[in-house]
């Protein structure tokens, strides 16, 4: 029961992916893979997940997520330590602007 080409009257593959794509909704198909990238994923889900190509991809996902939230929170701490020592250089004693190479700019008294 496969569907035909209606202009060319020929086997229509494209349908019969789709076909096997809705019968399955939980497979997925990646094209255009380099090589060597493929080789080495076959073989880390051969070696680590007994061929189990979707449970590699659940791990390396769960890895990305988990180093973009440690880096997320790298940022967001260095972000407070900065705030943090603008505040302590606002509340010091000496609290004369400075210049980016750290000296104190001197202001002059318009009487």
């Amino acid at each position: 029961m496969e569907q035909q080409d209606k202009t060319s009257g020929g086997f229509n593959p494209a349908y019969a992916l789709a076909k096997k794509l809705q019968e399955n909704k939980s497979s997925l198909h990646i094209a255009r893979i380099p090589k060597a990238t493929r080789e080495t994923f076959v073989a880390i889900a051969d070696e680590e997940f007994c061929s189990d190509y979707g449970m590699l991809l659940k791990y390396l996902i769960d890895k990305a997520m988990d180093v973009d939230s440690k880096n997320i929170l790298m940022e967001l701490n260095r972000h407070e330590e900065r705030l943090n020592a603008l505040e302590q250089s606002s509340n010091d004693d000496n609290n004369h602007p400075k210049m980016l190479n750290g000296r104190h700019i001197k202001r002059e008294v318009k009487t």
